[in-house]
């Protein structure tokens, strides 16, 4: 019964269904349809779901299980052969010459030759030897156009050697040093009575001359200390002994103590001491010094400060005086490429026999100079390296000096060729310059100079004989393993001289230029070239003392 009702109402959907579609055909078949714009089908955008699906589960359970593995060794039947031991060897030394021999001759009959010997490497000691001789025996022109002698003679020799034990070093020297010079520079007063019979001097034998004499010994051990905290020393003896030609001498005797020793990895304390004896024939008392200058130090990363006194005392017959000085640097570290300073020090500077005779042997025989206190030295300036090939320093000093010492001619002389001190107390103002620079590894050049400013002059109307400036430029360049080029330019400043007439006068800036080559033939033989003054100019070291002008020197030197 069902199955007939089911095929009953297909059959009628069916009948409905085709008379629908008849009927749609006539109205579509009787209308008329206007497109205006051409189709165009648009796909709507799609959206992902960005949340994943998840589970809410109310139980929720940590696996929780154990497992063990249990190794078995696999047993191997292979030994590898057995290997020998690298042997690692060090980079060759570069052999060691014993000595060098040097000869020259120049102008002016001026021969020059000096000779080196020391041990080659050795674990224990070195000992070493030297030996030089540097004269002329020529004429120079003086202030009468005259051709007059002129010559000096300098000779040394030196014996010194070391002794290195676990932890210090053992050290000692012994020498010999002398200088000959004849006193050229005379300007005679024509204004003076002088004795018929006497006449300029011109030759060598009738040239007055003076020669300093010194032999001289010390010894001393400091210490090699590699690990921190422990007792740094250095502690020396030193003994000189000085004669001239005329009779006079000069014993010195010091002992100097050096003691430091580092509190903590940054801090460092210690004490500077020396006992000075002095004792010449051209004072009838002995001087004797006492230094004793402690001090501190804390070093940190990009810091340096040092704080300390200088102390002296000063024994001579029944009176005693004593000095204090200040003792500080301050030095900072900018990016290890700047380093500003800063100093405030003192000290006594003892003038002997020795030190005045080297600095100008042109004085008078009996010469003594007294002691320079330099009550106030203070230093401000900075230096560094802008790169590897451009080093540099700047410096500002402020001296107040005590009894500073200058040269003037003795008029009692009728050459006037001889000097003595005179004494004034000032406040000096400096400056100070130095510039180091390498543009590529075959040159090398070097610049510094000076200027003075001398203020508060108490006994002198001019600082005599000293410079207001000086400028030296040096230059050195390898064109080779075997050929090199150098070259030197001095400029000394405007000095003030004491005229008879006890009026200021002015020695002129005197410029001297200066060239060199030098040829290494083979490993052992060299030759060299030394052309001094090339513009042959007469300029004068000290009043009426004229230097050589132009001058050669070659030479050979050869090392064994």
């Amino acid at each position: 019964m069902n199955k007939i009702h089911l095929l009953l109402i297909i059959l009628a959907m069916s009948i409905s269904v085709f008379a629908q579609n008849n009927e749609e055909q006539e109205s579509i078949s009787s209308q008329e349809i206007t497109v205006y714009n051409e189709f165009t089908p648009t796909i709507s955008d799609a959206y992902r779901i960005q949340n994943l699906p998840v589970i809410k589960d109310t139980v929720i359970s940590n696996p929780d299980f154990t497992y063990n593995i249990n190794s078995v060794a696999y047993p191997v039947r292979f030994t590898p052969a057995q290997l020998q031991a690298a042997d690692l060897k060090s980079e060759p030394l570069k052999p060691l010459n014993n000595g060098l021999i040097t000869l020259g001759l120049g102008n002016y009959l001026m021969p020059f030759g000096s000779i080196y010997y020391h041990s080659k490497r050795q674990r224990n000691y070195q000992v070493g030897a030297m030996a030089s001789h540097h004269s002329s025996h020529g004429k120079i022109e003086n202030y009468k156009e005259r051709k007059i002698y002129s010559g000096f003679n300098d000779n040394d020799i030196l014996l010194y050697g070391k002794k290195f034990l676990r932890g210090s070093t053992l050290h000692s020297d012994i020498g010999f040093k002398s200088r000959q010079d004849f006193f050229y520079g005379y300007n005679i007063d024509t204004n003076l009575n002088l004795p018929a019979t006497y006449s300029e001097p011109v030759l060598k034998d009738e040239m007055e001359m003076q020669r300093f004499n010194s032999v001289f010994i010390n010894a001393g051990i400091i210490s090699n200390n590699i690990l921190p905290r422990k007792m740094n020393y250095d502690i020396s003896l030193d003994y000189r002994y000085l004669f001239t030609i005329k009779d006079y001498n000069q014993h010195y005797f010091s002992a100097n103590l050096d003691v430091n020793k580092d509190f903590k990895n940054d801090e460092n304390a210690g004490l500077d001491g020396s006992f000075q004896l002095y004792n010449s024939n051209l004072f009838t008392d002995k001087v004797s010094l006492l230094n004793l200058n402690p001090y501190f130090k804390h070093t940190a990363k990009n810091w340096q400060i040092k704080l300390g006194v200088n102390t002296t005392g000063v024994f001579e017959a029944d009176s005693v005086n004593y000095h204090f000085y200040p003792n500080v640097l301050i030095q900072h570290n900018i990016g290890n490429t700047l380093i500003p300073y800063f100093s405030f020090s003192g000290n006594l500077k003892v003038n002997d026999v020795a030190t005045i005779g080297w600095q100008n042997p042109y004085t008078i025989d009996s010469l003594t100079v007294r002691p320079s206190n330099y009550a106030q030295v203070v230093d401000l300036g900075m230096k560094g390296n802008f790169n590897k090939k451009v080093y540099f320093h700047i410096n500002a000093n402020y001296s107040k000096i005590d009894s500073m010492y200058f040269f003037v001619i003795d008029t009692s002389l009728i050459e006037r060729n001889k000097f003595k001190t005179v004494y004034s107390n000032l406040e000096r103002f400096s400056a100070y310059g130095e510039l180091r620079i390498t543009p590529f590894s075959q040159l090398n050049v070097i610049l510094n100079g000076h200027y003075y400013y001398y203020h508060y002059l108490k006994s002198e109307e001019k600082p005599w004989h000293l410079p207001d400036f000086d400028i030296s430029i040096g230059a050195k360049y390898h064109f080779d393993d075997k050929l090199s080029f150098g070259a030197n330019f001095n400029v000394i400043g405007t000095r003030y001289i004491q005229t008879y007439s006890d009026e200021p006068d002015k020695l002129k800036p005197y410029v001297e230029a200066n060239l060199s080559a030098e040829y290494q033939v083979s490993s052992d033989f060299g030759a060299f070239i030394y052309i001094n003054n090339i513009a042959a100019q007469k300029n004068y070291i000290w009043q009426n003392y004229p230097m050589h002008r132009f001058n050669v020197m070659v030479g050979l030197n050869y090392a064994f």
